[in-house]
């Protein structure tokens, strides 16, 4: 910049997106003269405040303004956008949010229409931010920014995800159920035999179907090269998902990886294969693409007496479904 003829936009740039990080760094490099903003000489006072702001908070903070709610964050932001960083910098706000637009859009839409401020705690939101559509919960605030005319120029939002607290809670649930009712049938005669305490667990497990989308236990037979399916939920049993008897002797034998269990080894599952039918799409609307088997270990025993099979959640990679 000459200081002698100062260049008014640079000038701008400098005082509204002082410090910031790398948002900072984002907003100071950015051409706003192509966006609906215009210029950063000719923001008005309220939106250079709000945006300086929220540059400089810790607290994931995202701004949309005008009529068509250009996007502007700070770095605290990113990791919620996920793929969309860094090109939502400066973009309407469907654009970048097109898959969940039809619940958001009509909460931002009444905020800058009628000045009211609305909320969501642990909002379920359907993001696609990584390479697929995941299950992501949110807990914020739609705030209106007042322009220099009384009206609403903008919508202030701060952000908390708490996606792994949600789904952690969730999953925390149905392992003191398990843990309860395998309790329960240590001190009582109301869980007589093993097949009915499998049937108990996978009473269990059906109702966290977000994560576990079908479950199935097998109880191995005295050789370890058979197995009997004794409890499922959500899929039919009889199909080529869940059969009714696995054999390793079989030349067709099921997809289910039935020698590497018998060995007492948790298998990673695909589930892409065209033979498989009856998967199930319940609750997420698509079926899942990934199981997991883990053998069931006994004191005292040598192999497993059988396995648990679970489908995983199809908004979640296998790593964050263990």
């Amino acid at each position: 910049m000459d200081v002698l003829n100062p260049d008014p936009e640079a000038m701008a740039k400098a005082e509204v997106f002082a410090g910031g990080g790398e948002m900072g760094a984002a907003m100071r490099a950015h051409d706003w003269s192509s966006s609906p903003l215009g210029t950063a000489e000719k923001w008005p006072q309220s939106l250079r405040t709000s945006v300086s702001t929220c540059l400089n908070s810790r607290f994931a903070i995202v701004i949309w303004w005008g009529p068509e709610m250009v996007t502007l964050y700070n770095d605290a932001f990113t990791p919620i956008l996920g793929n969309a960083h860094p090109t939502a910098l400066g973009c309407p706000a469907r654009q970048v949010w097109p898959e969940i637009w039809d619940i958001v859009g009509p909460m931002l839409h009444g905020v800058l229409n009628r000045g009211e401020a609305t909320f969501g705690d642990d909002l379920l939101l359907l993001l696609h931010r990584n390479s697929y559509q995941e299950e992501c919960y949110f807990t914020f605030s739609y705030s209106p920014i007042r322009d220099e005319g009384g009206g609403v120029g903008g919508i202030f939002t701060p952000v908390f995800e708490t996606t792994g607290r949600v789904i952690g809670e969730r999953r925390l649930r149905t392992s003191r159920d398990l843990a309860d009712a395998r309790t329960a049938s240590s001190f009582s005669s109301g869980c007589s035999s093993v097949p009915e305490a499998c049937q108990t667990a996978i009473r269990i497990l059906a109702q966290n179907s977000q994560d576990f989308p079908f479950a199935a236990i097998y109880l191995f037979d005295k050789s370890e090269d058979s197995a009997t399916l004794v409890a499922s939920t959500g899929a039919q049993p009889g199909g080529t998902l869940l059969p009714h008897r696995l054999s390793q002797s079989k030349s067709d034998a099921s997809w289910i990886p039935l020698a590497s269990l018998a060995r007492g080894e948790t298998c990673d599952i695909g589930l892409q294969s065209p033979d498989l039918d009856g998967l199930p799409t319940a609750p997420w609307g698509i079926p899942p693409v990934e199981a997991i088997a883990v053998p069931m270990l006994q004191k005292g025993k040598d192999f497993p007496t059988g396995f648990l099979l679970t489908g995983v959640n199809a908004r979640a990679g296998v790593e964050d479904s263990r």
